[in-house]
């Protein structure tokens, strides 16, 4: 009997530690998790030496500062990365070449080389010093220092995926590499690991590839790092930071990104509140701000364990229509970024990409109709993960918000929730119009928290919320706009677009 009795009270000792152990690790969990979303932590851009006008580009992205980051009228600089040398500069490694060439040339014509810029200070201006591989054909590099070695990770023609050296102003030995499964890298993000081992998280496939040394061999540790429901994802970028590894991945199909964080840099945590950047989200100190048509292939600068500054490749329209000796062209940008669990939106809601669902009927804010159709109208639809129910919100200044349906994807098709016709009645339809880069207030929202988790998304034209109509006419009911009345019908949640 004895030894039953005390069977049992172990028994009941293993469970109490099991149910208590997990409610720890459970808990540890939930206070570690880094604060997001990860797009609050962007900063206003300082002015470097007053905006300008007279660049290239269409009217949304000037005037602007010529000398943050890298920017030519001559050549494009696409996608640069950064790291502080031992001396105290800032040493950019960007891919550029000739603007004459547009964003697209023909592949057997593409001159990308590598170049290695320098500034004094983070935000630029950087200036180019030399094509650091001479002739070898360079994209989308990335800097990294392992025990007293640079190592630069890129995709090239000619079959090279790292160079390496000894300063960051060389000479570069290129190499390939020995990566399991693979022939060359697909947009490399690298980062060092605690234990010295370097990881590398790969686009095509999206596998993850580990190290003990910079010239590998490189091994498989993980497969497709994207998580379910996200499509189109490119341009990762990799850093440690604050206990954790960090990731940011771009959706180039949706014009938005997402950040994940994890705690061996392997296996990647989607947090509940993801969004990491959308165009819009640059905005000068003196109140200014520019609407880039694509934001892409961010790099993180880490200095003493903080990342201070992210930098973007960016072009003012669609890239098929950036063609060489036209106004437009391609250039690296500099945003500084807050500390870590320092950060706050900018407005009510933050930045980024949405689904805007009804309170009352807990269908989504979707545009019936084309996507270059001018006063296509709104109505409510049932969740289904269509381009024309996603949202991008930006902040646009003074209480003011931009909302961009995300399925007008061309250069002048983007289009954005207006009030029809700029009316001030009630029951005006709400339709999607092109952008008249915030001329007609019709198109601007305010975004006012409701106290119960839900939000009235007021027109700054007429003073009246977005509201809904009884009438379905076969696909939902219209959205409209109306006096302030408190009912259900006129309270929003903003919510991720994929629910985890």
């Amino acid at each position: 009997m004895g030894k039953i009795i005390r069977d049992v009270l172990l028994l009941i000792t293993f469970s109490l530690l099991f149910f208590f152990g997990c409610e720890t690790e459970k808990q540890k969990k939930e206070i570690n998790e880094p604060p997001t979303p990860f797009i609050d932590r962007f900063m206003d851009v300082p002015v470097t030496n007053g905006l300008e006008s007279n660049l290239w580009g269409r009217s949304y992205v000037l005037p602007r500062d010529a000398e943050n980051g890298i920017e030519s009228p001559d050549w494009a600089y696409w996608g640069g990365d950064v790291i502080k040398g031992p001396e105290g500069k800032y040493h950019m490694f960007v891919a550029r070449w000739p603007e004459k060439q547009g964003h697209y040339p023909k592949e057997e014509e593409r001159t990308s080389r590598i170049a290695w810029c320098t500034a004094d200070n983070p935000e630029g201006p950087f200036t180019w010093q030399k094509d650091i591989l001479g002739e070898i054909h360079g994209h989308n590099p990335a800097i990294i220092e392992h025990n007293g070695t640079y190592a630069l990770y890129f995709i090239s023609r000619e079959g090279y995926d790292i160079a390496l050296a000894n300063s960051l102003e060389g000479p570069w030995t290129p190499m390939n590499l020995s990566i399991e499964g693979m022939e060359g890298w697909s947009n490399p993000a690298p980062v060092v690991r605690d234990d010295g081992s370097i990881v590398v998280v790969n686009r095509t496939p999206h596998n993850i590839y580990q190290a003990d040394s910079l010239t590998g061999s490189y091994r498989e540790v993980a497969t497709n790092w994207v998580p379910e429901g996200f499509v189109d994802v490119e341009d990762q970028v990799v850093w440690r930071e604050g206990g954790y590894y960090h990731l940011i991945a771009n959706e180039w199909s949706r014009r938005a990104a997402f950040y994940m964080y994890s705690q061996d840099g392997i296996n990647w945590i989607l947090p509940s509140r993801y969004n990491a950047y959308v165009p819009g989200i640059t905005h000068y100190e003196n109140g200014a701000s520019t609407l880039w048509y694509k934001i892409e292939r961010p790099k993180v600068l880490v200095e003493n364990g903080v990342a201070t500054y992210i930098y973007f490749a960016v072009t003012d329209v669609a890239k098929d229509r950036n063609l060489g000796g036209d106004n437009h062209n391609d250039k690296t940008i500099a945003v500084p970024l807050s500390p870590l669990g320092s950060s706050k939106p900018r407005g009510p809601v933050s930045e980024g990409a949405y689904r805007i669902e009804n309170s009352e009927t807990n269908m989504v804010m979707s545009v019936i109709g084309g996507e270059n159709e001018d006063g296509a109208p709104t109505h409510l639809r049932n969740w289904d993960n269509a381009t024309n129910q996603r949202w991008l919100v930006t902040y646009i200044g003074n209480g003011a918000y931009r909302l961009e349906v995300t399925h007008s994807l061309e250069m002048d098709w983007q289009k954005v929730l207006s009030v029809e016709n700029a009316s001030m009645q009630d029951g005006a339809s709400l339709v999607q119009q092109t952008w008249n880069d915030g001329d007609g207030e019709e198109q601007l929202w305010e975004i006012q928290e409701n106290n119960d988790g839900t939000y009235r998304i007021t027109n700054m034209h007429s003073g009246k919320v977005a509201d809904i109509t009884n009438d379905s006419i076969g696909v939902g009911p219209h959205v409209i706009q109306a006096e302030w009345d408190n009912s259900e019908s006129q309270k929003w949640k903003f919510k991720m677009p994929i629910s985890n």
